[in-house]
């Protein structure tokens, strides 16, 4: 499927980063060099509801009011430097200070300030991280504004990590440890290939040698004065800015800011914040890069150009106008991939403001082991059809519709846009400059600009995809005859030959039919009840089908969807498996009706629908969501996924090319042949746990996954259907009556059926050697049964929760053994009530025995002696903290639901779970470890590299080697 996206690169272990807002560019002229200007009706307008300031030292403030998640705000600290500034002997410590500045502050020293955070609920990830780029680093709290004290601490943690921090020289040699890890987890296929895409991307700028990651030789043996003197040059109120969007008086926390910044200086002589170019070359550049271990081949091609700033009017007429030429581009490239025989597949076409400098555009496609020349022919191909011919009127008025409608549904839901979006466009705003207008603006300026953009209008981007110049293109994938022999001049020739070809126009096809050819005669709701303490009605249609729905107000016309059938692939016979498991994926490429995927995109132009169908182990299903008045859409498509599935022997091909393609270079990867050994060992080497292999996809067949499809899906009333979110309750019923309950009815009732799928019994090991690098992957499991009741599952996921957090604190902070160490718990309710604790990380082959051991060591601990109170209490207050914010989520809600509906356990009981959360304490967490965390029924499981003697790792002055190559800590 080919998309179109924006982005920004950043990350200091990813290549690139997605963004709400980019800039869209072309390259300079001397008009654009000519002073303009403009009154203030031509100036793109910021949102007047936000405060924004600069203190007298510099530091610059957004805030902005919202009430969405309620009570709660997002704070952000951001400074305007990241790799780009460090010095040569400090490569990859703007990422480690970020590490480091978790480690203690002046008014929180040590761990104190990771406990006050935990104390308040807060959890990394999801409420408290942080991110390093080459330009910027950025630190993210959320915070309740309901508890005043911990806003009040949020705010003086930002000013401490700003202005205070404590690099302790103990706690910087321990840190080196856990950045080094996290590293060591980054390496493989992907990270050799850009190590050498990077140079030629970067060609000659200061980018190519300072990835935010770093030069593990420096992080390792730099001495903590460097790291110190980053800090002193460049985190100061100049380069700085805090950002504040919540539930809150936006004058009071202006106060707050004022007196909390307000009196850090400035050096008195700070150092200069430059800024760094890439060069621009007047040829292509071009590099083939391949690795034993890659999985699929990818061709993709970067264009530089200037960035222009989004500054007037008229400039944003621009970006709407390359926003329809994306679109158009991606659905030309979309329905070309339809084709069985397309040379590339999930291409993507994109723009990437890089810096106030330089931008890129692109366009990146997967190809087929040995058609690398002729997919990159075909993209360019189809470039040059659109400089000839330019695009069609029709495209044009889809894309427009469609850009339309997005903006008009994002801004009927704009009061309820949640504070993270926001927060997103004052980051931009900060680091580039670029305005940042309300939904209230923009929609009225897109009514006003849409009609006036004409096909030429949307041409400016092609002459920059088509250009020869400051062009990069790059082959990707698996070592072996076929890319190894490409030579750079054959790249060249593909490029020329695309430029001297006469093409003829673009041929739009458009299916004019109505979606749903003979409208059904509707059934009726027969039963009706109301589940108490929910707000949750459930009806029963006429042909037995059950639907459930709430209505809420949590974000305007959006619903949201759900449905499930008892049955899935357990009721499919072993020899048609594969068939079945490829089966919806087939179906949804086939498109539905008398409509290919490609005709249904256009008779859905301007429509806000998603629907898809799934067959899991033991249920089969659709899932999907649409705004509210686009409502009846849903239940047509729902419809027609029963009634109307599309046989199509191209789509097929296509899916069964896609597959195969993937599957037959998968055992290249380390990580895939570990897990697949570790997939069939913890299910016995059942049948249906085995891997896909080549072998087996052979046995697939187009009939057999039509028939399966039909099978499972051709009896609508024994689905049980869910909507939750902005619904008229009468409008949805009478859609249900008329869509759903025509459905036919079930034959007879049906149930999933016992495959005989367990876990492994006793206490067996895997021990797979695969990969060059000096990675290990650890899993440490626990399985057996356990009785099913809701309570038991809430004590296992509060102990899996727990223990997340001890082992962090002793595994990766202690002995700074993992970048992270994670602990899942599964509790399976079908065919029997069977469940399994993971312990997962990465880390140093030489410590996988001391690690390995020192994680059962804590987990006898606790099933023998209750852990410390602030364990227990930790959780309770993430978990209320989570129910709270849940409780207005739709997904939240549909899920509950569904959880309902396929373990058995009632509505109410869900929904109350927070009644739970005061049983847990520490005697709750070791009784919990005492009944789960038995060695009778335990799995240790091991990626090693394939000759470990030959790892090449860098070398630490300060970390010594035991006999075994052991790290030793200080």
């Amino acid at each position: 499927m080919n998309t179109t996206y924006f982005r920004r690169l950043v990350g200091a272990s990813a290549f690139l980063f997605i963004t709400v807002s980019a800039v869209f560019a072309r390259p300079q002229t001397e008009a654009d060099l000519k002073p303009r200007v403009k009154i203030p009706s031509e100036v793109i307008l910021n949102d007047p509801t936000v405060y924004t300031g600069t203190l007298d030292n510099g530091l610059t403030y957004y805030v902005k009011a919202n009430d969405t998640p309620a009570n709660m705000a997002e704070l952000r600290l951001a400074v305007k430097v990241g790799s780009i500034v460090e010095d040569d002997d400090q490569l990859g410590l703007a990422h480690l200070l970020e590490h480091m500045l978790f480690n203690g502050t002046e008014k929180y020293p040590g761990n104190e300030l990771i406990e006050i955070l935990e104390s308040f609920g807060m959890e990394f990830g999801p409420d408290i991280n942080a991110y390093t780029t080459f330009d910027e680093t950025v630190y993210r709290l959320m915070v309740s504004t309901e508890d005043e004290e911990q806003f009040a601490s949020g705010l003086d943690i930002l000013r401490e990590w700003a202005f205070h921090a404590v690099i302790d020289e103990e706690e910087y040699e321990k840190e080196k440890g856990v950045v080094y890890e996290e590293w060591r987890l980054g390496l493989g296929a992907f990270s050799r290939m850009l190590d050498e895409m990077y140079p030629v991307l970067f060609k000659d700028s200061r980018y190519a040698d300072r990835l935010p990651i770093g030069d593990m030789e420096v992080v390792l043996n730099v001495p903590v004065s460097a790291i110190r003197r980053y800090y002193r040059d460049w985190y100061r109120p100049d380069l700085m800015a805090v950002i504040a969007v919540g539930d809150f008086d936006p004058q009071e926390v202006i106060g707050q800011i004022e007196a909390l910044f307000g009196d850090q200086q400035n050096p008195d002589s700070p150092r200069p914040r430059q800024e760094y170019s890439i060069p621009r070359h007047d040829d292509t550049l071009v590099k083939v890069i391949f690795d034993k271990e890659a999985v699929h081949s990818e061709v993709t091609a970067y264009i530089k150009h200037d960035t222009r700033p989004l500054r007037y009017k008229e400039d944003y007429k621009q970006l709407i106008a390359r926003e329809l030429f994306h679109d158009m581009l991606a659905q030309r490239l979309n329905e070309l991939e339809a084709d069985k025989d397309a040379p590339f597949k999930n291409s993507e076409n994109f723009s990437i403001t890089y810096n106030s400098d330089i931008s890129y555009i692109g366009l990146s496609a997967s190809v087929e082991e040995g058609k690398q020349l002729k997919g990159l022919n075909a993209l360019f191909t189809e470039v040059q059809r659109i400089k000839q011919h330019g695009f069609l009127p029709t495209e044009l008025e889809r894309a427009k519709v469609n850009q339309r409608n997005n903006v008009y549904t994002a801004w009927k839901q704009r009061n309820d846009r949640e504070s993270d979006v926001y927060v997103s466009q004052y980051l931009d705003a900060f680091l580039t400059g670029e305005p940042y207008p309300s939904l209230d603006w923009e929609w009225p300026v897109i009514q006003e600009y849409l009609p006036l953009i004409t096909l030429e209008d949307v041409m400016a981007d092609i002459d920059i995809l088509a250009d020869s110049r400051n062009r990069v293109v790059i082959f990707t994938g698996p070592e072996g005859p076929v890319l190894t022999g490409i030579q750079e001049e054959d790249i060249l020739q593909v490029l020329r030959d695309t430029e001297n070809i006469t093409l003829a126009a673009w041929e739009d096809k458009v299916l004019a039919e109505p979606l749903v050819q003979n409208v059904p005669q509707p059934g009726s709701i027969v039963e009706r009840r109301s589940i108490p303490g929910t707000g949750i009605t459930d009806i029963i249609l006429s042909n037995g089908a059950r639907v459930l729905y709430k209505v809420t107000d949590f974000k305007s016309e959006e619903v949201m969807f759900l449905a499930v059938s008892p049955g899935g692939d357990s009721k499919v016979e072993d020899e048609r498996l594969i068939s079945s498991m490829l089966a919806t994926y087939y179906m949804q490429e086939a498109g539905i009706g008398n409509f290919s995927q490609t005709d249904l995109n256009k008779v859905l132009t301007g429509v806000n629908v998603f629907v898809e169908t799934f067959i899991d182990t033991n249920f089969e299903g659709l899932q999907g969501n649409v705004t509210t008045e686009d409502l009846e859409y849903l239940f047509q498509l729902i419809y027609l996924s029963h009634t109307a599935p599309r046989h199509d022997d191209t789509a097929w091909e296509l899916v069964y090319n896609n597959i195969s393609d993937f599957v037959k270079n998968r055992e290249n990867s380390p990580k895939v042949l570990f897990s697949d050994k570790l997939q069939k060992t913890l299910f016995n080497d059942h049948f249906r746990s085995q891997p896909l292999t080549m072998e087996r996809l052979e046995g697939a067949d187009s009939e057999e996954a039509y028939n399966i499809y039909k099978e499972r899906f051709k009896e609508g009333g024994d689905f049980t259907y869910i909507f939750v979110g902005d619904i008229n309750p009468e409008q949805l019923e009478r859609y249900a009556e008329k869509w759903l309950a025509s459905l036919p009815a079930p034959s007879a009732p049906e149930i999933w059926e016992d495959s005989n799928l367990r876990y492994f019994e006793g206490s067996p090991s895997v021990a797979v050697e695969a990969g060059t690098e000096p990675l290990s992957i650890v899993y440490q499991i626990w399985t057996g049964e356990w009785d099913g009741s809701y309570a038991e599952n809430y004590r296992m996921k509060s102990l899996a929760a727990a223990l997340n957090i001890k082992l962090n604190e002793v595994i990766r902070e202690e002995y700074s053994g993992t970048y992270s160490i994670g602990v899942q718990s599964y509790t399976h309710y079908i065919p029997v009530n069977e469940y399994r604790f993971d312990i997962s990380y990465s880390c140093d082959p030489n410590r996988v025995e001391e690690l390995s051991a020192r994680v059962k060591e804590i987990i006898a601990e606790w099933s023998s002696t209750a852990p410390e109170e602030k364990y227990a209490a930790d959780i309770m207050a993430a978990q209320r903290r989570n129910y709270e914010q849940s409780l207005e989520q739709n997904d939240w809600w549909l899920q509950q639901i569904s959880d309902a509906i396929t373990i058995g356990i009632p509505a109410e009981e869900l929904i109350a779970q927070k009644n739970l959360f005061d049983t847990l304490n520490p005697q709750t967490l070791q009784e919990t470890a005492k009944r789960y965390f038995n060695d009778d029924r335990y799995l240790q499981a091991v990626l090693y590299p394939a000759a470990q003697t030959d790892m090449d790792e860098p070398e630490s002055e300060a970390m010594e080697e035991g006999e075994e190559g052991e790290e030793i800590q200080e």
